[in-house]
Parts: structure tokens; sequence; C-alpha cells
């Protein structure tokens, strides 16, 4: 196993987690989308596991092997763990003091305006503490604010003197979480002993070559910093893409340009395309903005700013190509509505604010997503909801793409052109950017002049 450290906080032996260590039970706090996950992943490592939860819905859900949002292998492995007796889920916060580990996996409630919710999120850990043993380590993955594990730290050893904090970033990403929490480059592990990162080490091992240890303050600061920076890449790309529209340039091309120079990393994601949905990054944005000096808060706020304009960007520009018709006769066909491929959820869904918009502006609006759950939408569906995505496209003037889905990737062009009325596609994320179109479509995407 290699390993590295940032200097400050204690080094990671090398000997600790041998191959073939016995499993352990382990107690997972929190059973929304990081908890489920992280449930399927500790269970594929050969863990056993106790699972808790306040909320009597979150834990008949998982009892029942359904996963609160879609991913792929979460409930194969959730319903084959109830059966074999590896994983019980409990109601009663007593039945985290039979474990010595427990993986703190709340989803951090973001509002409209991507404030997380902290004050709920440190109830829920007062909530466990005094059914913390003296001798657990608390793995918190939850999105905390910087200094949030610091002071959870001193709240839990006040009342159980040799527990200790653990802060291990999440890398979860909508669509494939299970692989990427089975797959990760490198572990980032906070913690102010090394007695902390060998129990995280032990737990881990099954699936980790390489571990970066830190203190808990700066694997707070690094889970904000990889956030904000895929945030600004989005804003940057999509900034850039405005441009090159407006003056006949390829943001293909630019993009080679910018990663031909050495300082620019080739894996850098800069790509153009919608503004980033969700409230996970915009929530880093938030609490960097709060905590940072005058100058360095407005910088946060204002990539934040920017994204957020971006979707009448894109409204406005499928006004623009629907300009030929009379806007209360136009009809545009959407395929793809949730947040990303790969899930249900409709949670902060740029596509979805999309939409509503559109609907707003009096379009007529019919949209296809193999995956989405409407029962998330609050309030009335404000467009038509298609169950074929040739059906949908009967006499639609212009066919958007927004969710990549990969049963979009090769359409049966024919059966689409012959259902249109008009012929304009617009490619909202470059899907279909490199295979190309058949000739008889009008083809656009964002950052091509």
């Amino acid at each position: 196993m290699k390993a590295s450290s940032g200097g400050e906080g204690p080094q990671t032996s090398l000997s600790a987690g041998v191959k073939g260590a016995a499993p352990l039970q382990i107690g997972v706090v929190g059973l929304w989308h990081l908890g489920s996950v992280t449930i399927a992943g500790l269970l594929r490592m050969g863990h056993s596991v106790v699972a808790y939860d306040f909320d009597s819905k979150a834990v008949d859900s998982i009892r029942s092997g359904a996963e609160p949002v879609s991913e792929p292998g979460v409930g194969e492995v959730l319903r084959e763990a109830i059966s074999e007796g590896t994983l019980t889920i409990e109601r009663d916060a007593r039945s985290l003091s039979a474990v010595s580990v427990i993986c703190f996996t709340y989803d951090t409630p973001v509002s409209s305006d991507d404030e997380p919710d902290a004050d709920w999120l440190e109830s829920r850990f007062l909530d466990i503490v005094p059914f913390v043993r003296s001798d657990a380590t608390v793995i918190v993955s939850s999105q905390t604010i910087i200094g949030t594990c610091g002071r959870w730290r001193c709240l839990l050893r006040s009342a159980s003197s040799s527990a200790d904090i653990v802060y291990m970033p999440e890398n979860l990403r909508l669509g494939s979480a299970l692989t990427g929490m089975m797959s990760p480059r490198d572990l980032i592990i906070g913690a102010e002993s090394q007695s902390a990162i060998d129990v995280v080490v032990k737990v881990f091992e099954p699936i980790v070559s390489s571990v970066i240890t830190m203190n808990l303050a700066s694997a707070e600061l690094s889970k904000h910093a990889i956030n904000s920076y895929l945030a600004m890449s989005v804003v940057f790309a999509n900034s850039l893409a405005g441009i090159a529209e407006n003056h006949g340039a390829s943001m293909k091309d630019v993009l080679l340009g910018l990663r031909s120079d050495d300082r620019v990393s080739p894996r850098a994601p800069m790509r153009p395309g919608l503004p980033f949905s969700g409230g996970t990054l915009g929530r880093d944005l938030r609490s960097l903005e709060q905590r940072g000096a005058k100058s360095s808060g407005s910088f946060f706020s204002r990539i934040l700013e920017i994204n957020n304009a971006g979707v009448e960007d894109v409204v406005e520009r499928i006004q623009q190509l629907s300009a030929g018709h009379r806007q209360d006769q136009v009809k545009i066909a959407v395929w793809g509505v949730t947040y990303k491929p790969g899930t249900s959820t409709l949670r902060r869904s740029i596509p979805m604010q999309i939409m509503n918009s559109l609907s707003d502006k009096k379009l007529a609006v019919s949209v296809f997503d193999p995956g989405a759950d409407y029962s998330e939408v609050e309030g009335e569906v404000k467009f038509e909801i298609g169950n074929d995505p040739i059906e949908i496209c009967c006499d639609a003037d212009v066919l958007v793409l927004l969710t990549g889905w990969d049963q979009f990737r090769s359409p049966a062009w024919g059966e689409v052109a012959q259902a249109m009325r008009g012929n304009i596609i617009f490619d909202a994320i470059g899907l279909w950017a490199e295979s190309g179109l058949p000739d008889e479509f009008d083809y656009h995407t964002i950052g091509e002049g």
C-alpha cells in the first residue's frame, strides 16, 4: 500500500490492514444515498453491517431492500445481505453500542440557495454520541463544513474519552456511486491520531492501494476544494463556450489547444454543456464563501452566480432555435430530465429547471426519461411526460438532449426524422458531437460557433 502525508498529522502504518484480515461488523448511521451506497460497499468488502437511522421511512426502505436513490448494483447487494443475515437495520441507536467502527453517512441537507443545514447534521451526530463505545472510531463521510469534525471530536471525547473521529470525504457520483466507491484512486484520511488512521486502513484495505493522510481540518477543506475546482471548471468551460459561439470558434479545438500546455492537466474536467446540477458543488462554494476573506468569498459566490445564470442561457438558446415559429405553436421534444444518467433523482436537476422555464414561457414541452422518478416533483408537473422517445418527437420542431442516458447514444434517426415536424437538434451535452447526425438534421451543440 502506498502512503503519503501532508506533513502535519499522523503517518500511515503500512503494516495496518493486512491482506486477508477478518471481516468486521460495522455500524452505518444515515440511510439515504450516501448511507445505502456505503452499506453496499462495506458488504461487498466482506464486512457485516448494523445500519441505523432515526427516520422510520428510511429504515423501512432499506429493510425492504430498496435503495432510496436508484444506483446500479446497490439494491441487489442490500437484498442479498438481508437474506443472508449480514445486514441488520435498526431505528434504535443503542444498537450502535455493539460495534467499534461507525460510518456516519447522513446526506447533508441543502437549501434551494445551496446553504448546508449544519445544525441538522450536528443534531444527528449528537443523537448517537451517548451510544458510541469508548473504544470506537467514528468515520465521518457526511459533507461537513471545515471545523466541524474537530468540534465533534471534542464533543465525543468529553462523553467517551478514548473514542475518536476520522473524516473521510466521500467520492460518490450519482449513477455510478457503488463502482466509484469500490475503486478509489486514493483514500483521503483526516485524523488526529495514528490509531484512528489504522482503523480506517483496516476497514477499507480490500479496495485501497494508496492513502493520503492529513488532519481533520485539511481533509474537510480538501473536499471543499475538490468540489469547488470541479464547479469552477464547468463555469470556465461554459463561459468560454459562449464566446466561441459568438465568434465562430470551436470549443473542441480550443480545449485541444488549452491542454497542449504542459501546465494544464489532460484530465482537467472542462467540457462545455449544461450548468452543474444539484446542491453538492453549490454547497461547498457557499461554505467557502462564508469562511473566506472578503475577496476570496466573493470569488466563490461569483462562480455559483455565473453557473445559475446559465440555465436561462440554455433556455434562450432553445427559444432562438425555434424562432421561425410562433412561440405558442412550437413543440419541443426533450430527451432526459434527471440530474444525471443512471439515477432516478430530479432533486436540484438542471434539466428540470430548464423544462419548467420553457413551460413558463408557454412552449409545449414533451419529455421522455427512462429513469425519472416524477413523484419527487413538488407541485404540478408543467410538461407532458411520454413513455417512448420516438413518440414524443411526433410533430416536434426541436429535439433537445439534456441527459446522456446510454439508450440515447445511437437512436433510430430515421424514425426520429419521420416523426418530427422540424429538423433542429440541440445537443446540450455534446453526446452526438463526435458520432455526427444524418444530413437531414440541423445539429447544434454548446460551444460550436
